[in-house]
């Protein structure tokens, strides 16, 4: 899966491409923006968010909320129902049936239908579109049950552990424990995290993980990027009602977490920085999320999966 960047300056673009060209704007004009980049929580079915129990939670600073299905008899997101829900200006709430409480603010939305009450305010506009949202939705880039995985080693530590890009199978880090990993590409069966432990990567860290990805309690994950790690993750052998991605509560994580095929948890008082895409996606009670798209401040080289850039926390483009 290729990590794709464009470089904005006053009088030159220099761009580097897997597909075409899109804009990646947090804001919607007369209709919702179809670029998945834009949005910090995109759910392929559904979508739940509980909000926050006063001002300073349920916050989504920057970046669209949406949802790509088409509405059967239940809503295909359900936000601000009994608790605070806030969107920033300039962006957008996109959902085909719509539950819209009387605790939900948001600038734009677009919807098509509603379900049950719908009380909350609408601070700029709200319209009509074309379901589903995005004809062409990303994919994982790889086949989630690979035998590589199933086969390699495991690792689990309760104190420092650093990996360099590689093949692995379970990768556990113990309460207290640290785990380091590096720019490149990790292959890795499953990858769980107890309660208050530390993940550092870099923004050129991609891991491909087939099974499931959870994060304890009071830990950390890319704390110190810019939020371009990706945590690409399979369903493979999650049972059915079990997350796929799964975040415990009063924790902090950067980066871009993804599973089209399964479920996102986001879990409760956490703050969450960059981009939260699932078929799935609920929450516990006070969660903030931030869009982090970072413009690179110098001409991108990407050759063979590595990666060399400097980063600015702006909300430009990336893709991927």
């Amino acid at each position: 899966m290729k990590r794709i960047f464009e470089v904005l300056y006053s009088s030159v673009v220099v761009v580097c491409f897997a597909g075409p060209a899109r804009a990646a704007q947090p804001g919607c004009g007369a209709q919702p923006s179809t670029d998945i980049n834009t949005y910090v929580l995109f759910a392929y079915s559904s979508l739940q968010f509980q909000g926050g129990q006063n001002a300073s939670w349920g916050n989504i600073y920057g970046g669209n909320v949406g949802v790509n299905a088409v509405a059967g008899s239940s809503p295909t997101c359900d936000v601000g129902t009994s608790d605070r829900f806030y969107m920033s200006d300039n962006t957008c709430l996109v959902a085909d049936r719509l539950r819209f409480g009387s605790s939900a603010s948001a600038y734009n939305i677009y919807y098509n239908k509603t379900y049950g009450a719908f009380g909350g305010t609408i601070r700029h506009a709200s319209s009509g579109f074309t379901a589903p949202l995005i004809s062409n939705l990303p994919s994982l880039g790889f086949t989630p049950g690979r035998a590589a995985t199933a086969s390699a080693t495991d690792y689990a530590d309760s104190t420092t552990l650093t990996l360099a890009p590689g093949t692995y199978r379970n990768i556990t880090v113990a309460s207290g424990g640290i785990l380091n990993l590096s720019a490149g590409t990790y292959d890795i069966n499953n990858l769980s995290s107890d309660g208050n432990t530390t993940v550092n990567v870099s923004d050129g860290t991609i891991l491909r993980i087939d099974g499931a990805f959870s994060l304890g309690n009071g830990s950390s994950f890319g704390v110190g990027t810019g939020g371009l790690a990706e945590v690409l993750v399979g369903s493979s052998g999650v049972g059915s009602g079990n997350p796929t991605i799964n975040f415990g509560s009063s924790l902090t994580a950067y980066g871009l977490f993804f599973a089209p095929n399964g479920a996102l948890r986001l879990g409760g008082n956490n703050n969450l920085f960059g981009r939260y895409w699932a078929n799935t996606i609920t929450s516990d009670l006070n969660d903030n999320m931030t869009f982090l798209v970072p413009e690179p401040s110098a001409l991108v080289l990407i050759s063979f999966g590595l990666i060399a850039y400097l980063v600015q926390r702006r909300r430009r483009s990336v893709s991927v």
